[in-house]
């Protein structure tokens, strides 16, 4: 039997989850140019972030870790890939249901919903579905 957590969080909480989960998702699909791009850089290091990535990709080639014609710039596993690890899907579909869950709850009559975080959520791992809701009443 399968057990279950209930974590009660705060927005702020949540979107540091979420991105730490869209973060792992990403390294551990072999999209590091992505993963680097969402950290909160200065936008004076972008010839650092490209040598850093060109750093990164060397040194797991020479360690042959990463699979053939993945190189983390150009080409990745993609998340639904059946070779990318479980534990990235998780990670992804946690994202997937936080980011959704926010954009709703701060959503404002009128505005667009045209964006990705509004979208039903894409979900790729083996896992049960996710749930998460807005706790009424736990005001500071």
């Amino acid at each position: 039997m399968q057990k279950h957590y209930k974590i009660i969080l705060t927005e702020e909480q949540a979107r540091v989850i979420s991105n730490a989960c869209e973060i792992v998702s990403r390294v551990m699909s072999g999209q590091h140019k992505s993963a680097l791009d969402i950290l909160p850089w200065n936008e004076s290091l972008s010839q650092d972030l490209y040598d850093l990535h060109e750093m990164v990709t060397k040194f797991l080639r020479e360690r042959k870790s990463l699979k053939m014609g993945v190189d983390g710039w150009t080409s990745s596993l993609g998340i639904a890939n059946h070779e990318t690890p479980e534990d990235a899907k998780i990670a992804f579909d946690i994202h997937q249901v936080i980011r959704h869950r926010i954009a709703w709850d701060n959503h404002v009559e009128g505005e667009s919903t045209m964006y990705v975080s509004f979208d039903t959520p894409y979900l790729v791992s083996k896992s049960e579905i996710m749930e998460m809701e807005l706790v009424e009443g736990c005001d500071d």
